[in-house]
This record gives C-alpha cells, sequence and structure tokens, in this order.
C-alpha cells in the first residue's frame, strides 16, 4: 500500500504505519523519478598523514576505498596516528573505521579528535573487538580530524577511515 511522503529540509520522510504488516518480513519501496545523487565522502582526495608507518602500509591506506590495503605503524609502536586535512571546514556527523581482516581479531583502543586552533578535542573514544568502529556524532565543523589508535600485542592499524556529513 502506498506510504505517506513528506519533505524536511532537503530529505523526504516516509511516514510508516505503527506497526509492519508482517513482523519479520516487510519490505519498502521506493520509485525514484531520477538517478539519486550520491555525494562523496567528504575525506575523498583528502591529505593524510601518519605518525609512523610500516614500509608497505602508508598513512594514504587508510583512503584508498578498498579496504584490503591497511595502514600499521612502525613495527616498535604501540600508539600511532593518522590524521586527514579536508582541505577545507566540512561539517561532520558521523565516522567509521574498519580493521584489517585478520585472525585472531586485533583489538584496539580508539580516539578521535578534532583540531580547534592549536589543540585537539576528543569527539569519541572506545575500544575495538577487531572489526572495527562506527558512530553519529555531535555535527562539528572542522577541516582537520585524527584518529589515535593504541594496541597492546603489536602496532596498531586501520584498513579504512570514513568521515560523513552532516547531510
Amino acid at each position: 500500500s502506498p506510504l505517506g511522503l513528506r519533505t524536511e529540509d532537503e530529505r523526504v520522510v516516509v511516514r510508516l504505519p505503527a506497526s509492519a504488516p508482517d513482523p519479520v518480513d516487510t519490505v519498502v519501496a521506493l520509485t525514484l523519478g531520477a538517478e539519486p545523487e550520491v555525494l562523496p565522502l567528504p575525506s575523498d582526495g583528502a591529505h593524510v598523514t601518519a605518525s609512523s608507518a610500516a614500509a608497505d602500509k602508508p598513512a594514504a591506506n587508510v583512503l584508498d576505498g578498498s579496504g584490503r590495503a591497511v595502514w600499521s605503524a612502525a613495527e616498535a609502536e604501540r600508539t600511532g596516528l593518522v590524521e586527514v586535512d579536508l582541505g577545507a571546514a566540512t561539517a561532520i556527523a558521523g565516522f567509521a573505521f574498519d580493521e584489517p581482516n585478520v585472525w585472531p581479531r586485533v583489538r584496539q583502543r580508539f580516539r578521535l579528535e578534532v583540531a580547534e586552533g592549536d589543540t585537539w578535542k576528543e569527539l569519541a573514544s572506545g575500544q575495538t573487538v577487531g572489526h572495527g568502529h562506527e558512530a553519529n556524532l555531535p555535527v562539528v565543523t572542522a577541516r582537520r580530524f585524527r584518529l589515535i589508535v593504541e594496541r597492546e600485542d603489536g602496532p596498531p592499524s586501520i584498513a579504512e577511515w570514513r568521515l560523513y556529513r552532516s547531510e
């Protein structure tokens, strides 16, 4: 059955019924009048640096879009960071990073920070279980972000890192 729609800012909101017709398997299909516009990630083409890197695992790998090539800090390091410069202040509302697909899974502590002038402010922190992390953030507009990663049993590493726009 047709569902109600409304526009809100630059979004379309679909009104769903209070209870699904089938509690296990209900499908909502949208017919669009044109091809959807997919905005690039703010970090596409951004400049990325790292505190250190293994010879074959440079910082650029965290933004290559593949997830197969990884950044890893130098072998002796147990704390490392990757920093991205978006080139211009950008409104960011979420982030995600993936960890290398290795067994056994790597557990790492992380902290996401944003540059405010000459200081860094923490936006999020936590502990992974080997698959990475993703989270929404209160919208912050900035140019530079960094991800600090700590690992007790080897050099920290990240497969892919994404920052999401507030749209």
